[in-house]
């Protein structure tokens, strides 16, 4: 491959072939706020992009699933049972997100992400950087996590209220989401294994390869919809890119 450059997109031609790239997730709204952000080989064809966003949830809250755990137990009686939690919460308001990967057709994914990833790791002055990964999909494409519980909530089509609204749509579902505490064990099955799993197909994988060679590591957030990791690294660390 051609030595990269990781820039800003530069003009309407630019912004208009990010649409040609391969998403890992579905596309996002053109309404968000953020910066594209392209890599470029010496000829300027595209490779990757990315969303960046120095500081997330400051003016529309951001909502994750923190995954704890809940002991009950009882000595008397033998009893001791941990179980797995989800709490909503807003926990990585403020830190700089990579988000929205696309890549070309033919592109090294692995090598690309880590370009996109690296650049941001040196340019963020947040604390920590975030990147979350596309979760779990059954063959009809449906989130077996939104499956076990969103479901019960909205009544919507995920996919469709994704598409239209980007990553807002999270924003405007967590209003109907419960703010108790949730034991996981009344999920379902499939909804359990889905949570902090990321999609097994080659690409996200290769993302995720990518990104734990440069330090990000698995975080106990996971998105609302499908469940999908929130990889955290801390900014600001002195990387090539």
């Amino acid at each position: 491959m051609n030595a990269l450059t990781i820039r800003a997109a530069s003009n309407a031609a630019e912004l208009a072939a990010l649409g040609t790239l391969q998403p890992l997730s579905h596309p996002a709204a053109a309404t968000e706020d953020g910066e594209w952000w392209v890599a470029v080989d010496a000829r300027g064809r595209i490779h990757g992009c990315a969303r960046w966003r120095t500081a997330i949830g400051l003016v529309t809250p951001r909502y994750w699933f923190h995954v704890g755990c809940a002991v009950h137990a009882a000595p008397e009686l033998g009893l001791f049972h941990r179980q797995r939690t989800l709490l909503l919460g807003n926990d990585l308001t403020g830190c700089a997100e990579l988000s929205d990967f696309g890549f070309a057709a033919d592109a090294d994914v692995l090598a690309v992400g880590a370009r996109l990833a690296g650049s941001a790791l040196a340019r963020a002055t947040a604390t920590k950087l975030i990147v979350e990964l596309p979760g779990l999909r059954d063959a009809q494409g449906r989130p077996p996590f939104w499956e076990g519980l969103g479901r019960h909530f909205y009544a919507g089509d995920p996919t469709a209220a994704a598409a239209r609204h980007g990553a807002l749509w999270r924003t405007y579902v967590a209003a109907l989401l419960p703010r108790e505490t949730l034991l996981v064990s009344f999920l379902s099955d499939s909804a359990q294994a889905a949570i902090g799993a990321a999609a097994a197909t080659p690409e996200v994988q290769a993302l995720l390869a990518a990104l734990q060679s440069l330090g990000f590591r698995r975080s106990d957030y996971v998105a609302i919809d499908d469940a999908g990791p929130v990889l955290v690294a801390e900014a600001g660390a002195s990387i090539t890119a």
